[in-house]
């Protein structure tokens, strides 16, 4: 039988040159991470022009969160909730004088 085959001492291990990015991207899901995208598709029905945003804006911190860019989640994820705020806020206030309008007039 030929050691030579499992004979790997003549080898010269190397290591391999690490390459670093110059990207301010963090790697890595650790962190907190809470999904507005319940939240954001309910505000729909309350105010649907900025429930849409909410909607888009909690889909992509998602996207970005598990794709490791936990920074632009997070403000992604800040917008997605301060629209879902002002969706229901705005939708509240609209319902509200809809129903007080006629005992007003």
């Amino acid at each position: 039988m030929d050691n030579q085959a499992y004979n790997h001492s003549d080898r010269q291990m190397d290591p391999q040159p690490i390459q670093q990015s110059t990207s301010n991207v963090t790697v890595g899901t650790t962190g907190k991470f809470r999904d507005w995208t319940i939240p954001a598709i309910l505000a729909i029905f309350c105010f649907a022009p900025t429930g849409m945003w909410a909607v888009y804006h909690a889909n992509y911190a998602r996207l970005l969160f598990y794709a490791g860019d936990i920074v632009e989640a997070r403000t992604n994820m800040a917008w997605a909730r301060g629209l879902t705020f002002v969706s229901i806020g705005f939708g509240i206030t609209l319902i509200s004088f809809i129903i007080a309008v006629p005992y007003l007039v």
